[in-house]
């Protein structure tokens, strides 16, 4: 078996607890106190020095005595506003659930960071480990970005993870090109969409011409800032009800 799965499989125990603890301790936005408390504690426990660089974004360094690359490490730690009803023993303590997984990232991460801190002195060049708040409102990363976690020294590539429910466990899923989403937002004013209610549950949705422009420049404009090998598309939500 290859020694690094080997070493990884020991570090289990310790992935569960720190994910459990995260678990319950669920929190949400850039202000996670707690959640980036234990995450810096852990890292000192490793031996590793954590700054937060950014309201809740902490930024950690394993450096090989070789001169290379820097390769950074990305996990995102924020949960979602809403609650948690079932009756397991590490369910969540708060109004907030990591029903996305980010406890799990954040735990694969403290997990990493600990196998490749034991073996420092083999690393050629730098490992970064980047703590992510608040990727669920899509401001954590440019925040974080902002303040320079690409920089000193600087980030020659970068991976990140996210767990699914696709496959069975365990496995392991990849392709080429573009994997995942970004998101481009164009807002919409709220008066200028109408919806007649067309029976319980149906409704017809009046745009106005304005607004379908809008709408169409969005995409354009998707279009041109991106070099996708697939098709794009468009998302849409949102309306309001006048009755």
């Amino acid at each position: 078996m290859n020694e690094f799965l080997k070493r990884a499989q020991a570090l289990t125990d310790s992935m569960l607890k720190d994910r459990r603890w995260l678990h319950q301790h669920a929190e949400v936005g850039d202000d996670l106190p707690e959640t980036s408390g234990y995450v810096m504690t852990r890292l000192r426990e490793i031996g590793l020095e954590p700054r937060e660089i950014c309201p809740g974004g902490i930024v950690a360094h394993i450096c090989g005595k070789k001169p290379g690359k820097t390769y950074l490490l990305r996990a995102d730690m924020d949960a979602l506003p809403m609650s948690e009803d079932n009756d397991l023993p590490f369910r969540s303590r708060t109004p907030n659930a990591h029903n996305c997984g980010h406890d799990i990232h954040t735990a694969m991460l403290l997990a990493a960071a600990q196998l490749l801190k034991e073996r420092e002195d083999e690393l050629q060049g730098c490992v970064k480990l980047m703590f992510q708040p608040n990727e669920e409102q899509f401001k954590g990363s440019l925040a974080m970005i902002r303040a320079g976690v690409l920089e000193n020294p600087r980030v020659d590539a970068c991976s990140a993870m996210h767990v699914m429910l696709d496959e069975e466990a365990p496995a392991i899923g990849w392709c080429g090109g573009y994997i995942t989403w970004c998101m481009l937002q164009q807002g919409i004013p709220m008066e200028q969409l109408q919806v007649m209610e067309e029976g319980p549950v149906e409704g017809i949705v009046h745009v106005k011409e304005a607004s379908v422009g809008k709408l169409l420049r969005g995409y354009q404009m998707m279009n041109r800032s991106t070099n996708i090998p697939q098709p794009g598309f468009l998302l849409v939500y949102g309306c309001s009800f006048n009755k």
